[in-house]
């Protein structure tokens, strides 16, 4: 049987460790606050999915990309980033881009030190009207060594003429995307 004393002593030890991790919750929340107070507050922008259709991810492996120059004439060129070649083929495989209930074939060069779409790229961006500053994001919805698939979502970037001419030229106007 414990004495009085004891059980006393047990259960302010108990109280102590409480206190101690409940302060040390509060702290990491506070420093969570902190970090939050100093981000910077968002902007309303004019941003918006094309046709105001919002469609979720579904889980599936996705890349996006901010259209620049190297997107258009003369290269037409989407090289794939390296999180998204561990689901895809090391082959050059057909692939087939929807949007908006309309297909795009061309092919994706997974043989080659650059992964990327080929120049029949072109027929989406121009069926699309897409330009500088657009966004895609590209949802894999196949992978098979027949075949790629990607649901894409287009985002209308309108960014400012004067920004667009000089994006992306040189080390001293490089492109950052967080």
């Amino acid at each position: 049987m414990q004495s009085a004393s004891t059980h006393c002593r047990q259960e302010n030890e108990k109280a102590g460790k409480t206190r101690k991790n409940l302060r040390s919750h509060v702290s990491r929340m506070e420093h969570q606050m902190d970090n939050l107070k100093a981000q910077p507050q968002l902007k309303p922008t004019s941003v918006r999915l094309q046709d105001n259709k919002i469609s979720p991810l579904s889980g599936n492996p996705y890349f996006y990309c901010i259209l620049t120059k190297s997107h258009f004439k003369p290269l037409y060129q989407v090289v794939l980033p390296s999180k998204l070649q561990q689901y895809l083929p090391s082959a050059m495989v057909p692939v087939e881009l929807t949007f908006r209930n309309k297909s795009w074939k061309m092919y994706y060069y997974g043989d080659r030190g650059c992964k990327r779409f080929n120049m029949a790229w072109r027929h989406f961006v121009i069926d699309n009207k897409l330009k500088i500053g657009d966004g895609c994001v590209f949802e894999l919805m196949e992978s098979s060594p027949n075949i790629l698939r990607f649901k894409v979502q287009v985002l209308n970037g309108d960014l400012p003429s004067d920004f667009i001419s000089n994006i992306g030229e040189s080390e001293s106007s490089p492109i950052i995307i967080d």
